[in-house]
């Protein structure tokens, strides 16, 4: 189970970045890369990108906040 939570945090990471170098014109990447304009690399996947995600898709945010409950988790079993 860690493992799949692990590879889809890294799947969300990798659209993140995905995004921001490919400088799409959607809501959601002008989001992400005003982000990291604000807080150069140090972007909290919960705080900046989850968040991101539910302003844009607001239909998504009973998922998105199961999966952050998820992933609280997951930090809370990998780093003690």
């Amino acid at each position: 189970m860690l493992d799949l939570l692990a590879a889809t945090e890294a799947a969300i990471r990798v659209d993140f970045w995905t995004r921001v170098r490919a400088k799409r014109k959607d809501a959601l990447s002008r989001q992400f890369r005003q982000d990291v304009k604000q807080f150069k690399r140090r972007i909290s996947l919960d705080e900046h990108v989850l968040s991101a995600w539910v302003s844009a898709q607001s239909e998504l945010k009973a998922q998105l906040d199961d999966f952050r409950r998820v992933l609280k988790m997951r930090h809370w079993l990998a780093h003690g």
